[in-house]
C-alpha cells in the first residue's frame, strides 16, 4: 500500500480503539459504536452547540442520569433553532424583501390561544390519552384535532416534531389543524458551517481550514476504497453462505489482481443483522457457531484479509447485551465475537446505529424495520410516494433514527444522542427487509441494501466520488 492510502495499521488501530477523543491528530478511519458518540446540546441563550466532556453521561459523577424529558427537551431544541434558522422561518432583518411578507412566523404554543385566525405552530405530536392528541412545545401543550388536515410527505408519529398551521376553535381548547408538515432539514455542510465542532463526530477539536484542507486532498486519494453492506446475512442457511462465499471470491480475486498489479484497493464489509433466519433458543451457542463458521470461510482467503476490515452491526433478533429492542441496541457479546475475532483480527462488533468516519465523511449504519414502523404509527395515511420516501423524509427532517412512540421503540435515554443525525451524515444505511432503494437528499445520501438472504442484494459505496450502487445477484 502506498504512504498515503488507508494501510492496515491505521484499520487495526481503529478497531482497537474505537477513535481516541483525547487525541488531536487527525484520524482517517474510526469506528463508533454509540457509547464513543459525543454528547452535543444546544444552548438556546448563547446560540451555540455545547459539547459535553465524554459520552456516557450518565456514568459521570457530575452530571445526574438522562431522563426522559431531558433527552425530548434536546431533541426538540435542535429542531428548533434549526427550523428557525432556516430561510423560511428566519426572522425578517430591517430590509424587507419582496418574499417577507409570505413568510410564516411561529407562534409558541402558550400564545396561540390569544392569536386571531390562521397560526403556524411547532411542537411535538403526544398521545397522553388514548385517541387524544396534543402538541407539546417548551411553553404549553394544546390538544390538536387532526381528522380534516392535510398533510405533506412524511409519516406523523406520536414523538414527531411537525409543523402544523390551523386556527383555535370557538372555546379555545382545541386547535383544528389545516395542514401538518415536517420541519425542513437542514444540508451538512450547512450545519457544519454553522457549528464547526458537529463536523468532526468525537470530542476532538474543530479542524482547523489547513487540516481540513489536507484531510479533502488525502481522501481525494483513497480511489481504491469501498464500503460493502449487507443486510440481514443469515448465516444458519446454506444458500446464504454459498452466496456469502460468491461474494468473497469475487472480492478476493481483485484483491489478487490489485496486489499483482501494485494497484491499491481497500474493502470495508459490513455485515448487519439479522444473523439468523428465526430468533434462536439457545441464542449465544448458535450465534457463535454461525461466526466461526464464517472464521472458517474466510481465514484461508489471506490477500482478501490484507485488504479489508469488517464490521458487524446487530439486527433485533439477534442476541445482545440488555435488551435487544432497546436502541441504542448493543453489539453482539464478546462470548460470541472473540472466535471470530481471535481469527479475523480485523474486525469490529458495533451497536446499532454505529458510525464511521472516513477523512472528513460521516457515514451512520443503523438495522431496523424503519420504514413498517414508522407506516405502523403513523397518525395520518401516507399518499404520492413510495413509503421509503415517506420514511426517510420522516427521519431527515426529525433528525433521529427513533422518532416513535416508546411502545414501539425503547430507548435508553443516557444515550438518545447516538441516535440524533445533526448533522445529518454522508451516507445513511437504514438495514431493512424492505426492497432496497438509494436515494439522495442534497449533500446526503440514503440506502437500504435489501435482503442479502432473499436475492443477495448489498450496497456498494466509493469514498471518492461519493458513488453509491445497489448491486443485485438472483439466482
Amino acid at each position: 500500500m502506498i504512504k498515503n492510502k488507508v494501510p492496515a495499521e491505521i484499520v487495526q488501530e481503529a478497531l482497537a480503539v474505537e477513535g481516541d477523543e483525547e487525541n488531536d491528530t487527525s484520524e482517517n478511519l474510526m469506528i463508533l459504536d454509540h457509547k464513543n458518540v459525543p454528547i452535543s446540546v444546544y444552548d438556546p441563550v448563547r446560540k451555540v452547540m455545547v459539547r459535553k466532556g465524554g459520552s456516557e453521561r450518565s456514568l459521570q459523577e457530575n452530571l445526574e442520569p438522562t431522563t426522559r424529558i431531558q433527552a425530548f427537551r434536546e431533541r426538540f431544541e435542535l429542531v428548533e433553532q434549526r427550523v428557525q434558522n432556516n430561510h423560511i422561518f428566519a426572522k425578517r432583518s430591517f430590509v424587507v424583501d419582496e418574499t417577507a411578507a409570505a413568510r410564516p412566523d411561529l407562534t409558541r404554543i402558550s400564545g396561540i390561544r390569544r392569536a386571531e385566525g390562521l397560526v403556524c405552530v411547532l411542537g411535538m405530536l403526544t398521545q397522553p390519552e388514548e385517541g387524544v392528541f396534543y402538541l407539546e412545545d417548551l411553553s404549553a401543550r394544546v390538544q390538536v384535532d387532526m381528522s380534516e388536515s392535510e398533510a405533506s410527505v412524511g409519516l406523523f408519529t406520536e414523538n414527531c416534531i411537525i409543523i402544523v398551521e390551523g386556527v383555535m376553535n370557538e372555546s379555545k381548547d382545541v386547535f383544528k389543524a389545516h395542514c401538518l408538515a415536517m420541519p425542513p432539514f437542514e444540508d451538512r455542510p450547512v450545519t457544519c458551517s454553522r457549528f464547526p465542532a458537529l463536523a468532526v463526530p468525537t470530542n476532538r477539536k474543530p479542524y482547523t481550514p489547513e487540516e481540513l484542507q489536507e484531510m479533502l486532498v488525502e481522501e481525494g486519494k483513497q480511489e481504491g476504497t469501498q464500503m460493502v453492506v449487507l443486510s440481514d446475512v443469515w448465516l444458519d442457511r446454506t444458500r446464504v453462505m454459498s452466496g456469502l462465499r460468491k461474494l468473497f471470491g469475487r472480492f478476493l480475486i481483485a484483491c489478487q489482481d490489485a496486489e499483482a498489479s501494485g494497484a491499491d484497493v481497500f474493502f470495508i464489509f459490513v455485515l448487519m443483522g439479522n444473523f439468523v433466519s428465526q430468533p434462536a433458543v439457545h441464542g449465544v451457542a448458535t450465534h457463535r457457531e454461525l461466526f466461526d463458521r464464517l472464521a472458517a470461510m474466510l481465514e484461508p482467503m489471506e490477500a482478501l484479509l490484507l485488504r479489508s476490515c469488517f464490521v458487524i452491526v446487530p439486527g433485533p433478533n439477534d442476541v445482545v447485551a440488555g435488551n435487544t429492542l432497546m436502541l441504542p441496541r448493543n453489539p453482539l457479546p464478546d462470548a460470541i465475537a472473540k472466535g471470530f475475532k481471535d481469527k479475523i483480527p480485523a474486525s469490529t462488533f458495533a451497536s446499532s446505529p454505529c458510525r464511521i468516519k472516513f477523512y472528513t465523511q460521516e457515514l451512520v449504519l443503523h438495522r431496523d424495520d424503519l420504514c413498517c414502523k414508522l407506516r405502523t404509527f403513523s397518525r395520518k395515511p401516507t399518499e404520492g410516494k413510495e413509503l421509503h420516501d415517506h420514511a426517510i423524509k420522516t427521519i431527515l427532517c426529525q433528525g433521529h433514527l427513533a422518532p416513535l412512540p416508546l411502545h414501539a421503540a425503547p430507548i435508553d435515554w443516557a444515550y438518545d444522542h447516538a441516535l440524533r443525525l445533526y448533522p445529518l451524515p454522508s451516507l445513511l444505511v437504514l438495514g431493512e427487509r424492505n426492497s432496497h432503494y438509494e436515494k439522495e437528499y442534497q449533500t446526503s445520501k440514503v440506502t437500504n441494501p435489501g435482503c442479502f438472504a432473499a436475492d443477495f442484494s448489498f450496497a456498494l459505496y466509493e469514498f471518492v466520488g461519493h458513488e453509491l450502487q445497489v448491486v443485485n445477484w438472483r439466482d
